[in-house]
């Protein structure tokens, strides 16, 4: 029997062009996107929610409302975050499962001070007498 004819061989693969490379301009420069502070309404409904959050023990998510309308520059959100930190403060309202950290509160306690608050120079003299620094 005959062998039936062999298939033709596949037909070469075209030569490739050389590859160019292509150079795309710079991109335009990305300008930071600012992050707005809070109104100061809203940063008062903040450090009242934050308020809320530490009289319930929710110490946590108490620092996160703080930190947000501390960043309006509000005095009141600054001692809210020290006693979020303060280990004298925790102790008082018998906080359990949050460790405070004495240098975060002092360094709160100052901004807030700074700022004019009366309430966080005396807390920052409390919390000195336990820790000095």
């Amino acid at each position: 029997a005959p062998e039936p004819p062999a298939a033709p061989p596949p037909p070469a693969a075209p030569e490739a062009p050389p590859a160019v490379a292509m150079v795309e301009p710079d991109p335009a420069p990305v300008t930071p996107r600012r992050v707005e502070s809070p109104p100061a309404r809203d940063a008062a409904m903040l450090v009242r929610r934050g308020g809320e959050l530490l009289a319930a023990g929710d110490i946590v998510s108490a620092r996160h409302f703080f930190e947000r309308a501390a960043e309006a520059g509000d005095a009141a959100a600054a001692v809210g975050l020290g006693k979020s930190y303060d280990p004298v403060f925790l102790q008082r309202v018998r906080t359990r499962g949050v460790v405070g950290d004495p240098d975060k509160a002092a360094e709160w306690y100052r901004r807030a001070a700074a700022s004019g608050s009366a309430e966080a120079a005396a807390l920052l003299a409390r919390l000195l007498v336990k820790y000095p620094r």
